[in-house]
């Protein structure tokens, strides 16, 4: 008897509850069986455990395959994919699931008794000090309407512009001493609005 008449008589004996066919069938199925288990990698099973998903879906083939409709050699393919597909799923689910519980996770879970996750997260930006930084030029810029014209120009000059006092003072004809003090009374009368408005 040939291969296609032993597998199609022990596919329909399968069908109807034979164990020793069902165990004939999963034998000549043996080889592709760990080929295919080999060639996979899901996180958490063993070599033994794919071995076993590919077992039962190879069963599941059997019981789900109709020979009245199909032929023998069809047979073959149809097991192939659905082993294949079996384990395609498994890796997907064990993948989504990993990727859920690396997702769903919380900033503030412990990590040790007393620490938190969000506290062994470094990171260079500093969002409090930026806000404080925002707020105080917001208020500096404030202050400095409080100014007359002539401090505005010298501020503007210094620090807005990066220019240097002496230039300032030859091109309003003003000594360089004068403007030097002209200065440090703004920053005193910017220090006092700051601080008595704010």
């Amino acid at each position: 008897m040939n291969n296609k008449k032993i597998l199609k008589a022990s596919l329909f004996e399968a069908q109807n509850g034979n164990k020793e066919a069902m165990t004939a069938i999963l034998d000549m199925y043996k080889g592709f069986i760990h080929k295919t288990a080999v060639s996979f990698y899901i996180n958490g099973y063993d070599l033994n455990d794919l071995i076993q998903i590919c077992n039962l879906s190879l069963i599941n083939a059997v019981r789900k395959y109709d020979l009245k409709k199909s032929s023998t050699t069809n047979f073959s393919s149809y097991a192939c994919r659905c082993i294949l597909n079996s384990l395609k799923y498994n890796l997907r689910n064990c993948t989504l699931k990993n990727n859920k519980e690396k997702f769903e996770t919380s900033l503030y879970i412990n990590v040790c008794e007393d620490t938190a996750l969000i506290d062994c997260i470094s990171s260079s930006q500093n969002i409090e000090n930026e806000f404080i930084s925002k707020e105080e030029a917001a208020a500096l810029s404030k202050a400095i309407e409080f100014l007359s014209p002539d401090e505005k120009k010298l501020i503007k000059w210094f620090y807005f512009d990066r220019k240097n006092l002496k230039e300032y003072a030859r091109c309003n004809n003003l000594t360089y001493p004068s403007v030097k003090q002209k200065k440090k009374l703004c920053l005193l009368k910017l220090k006092k609005i700051m601080t008595k408005v704010y």
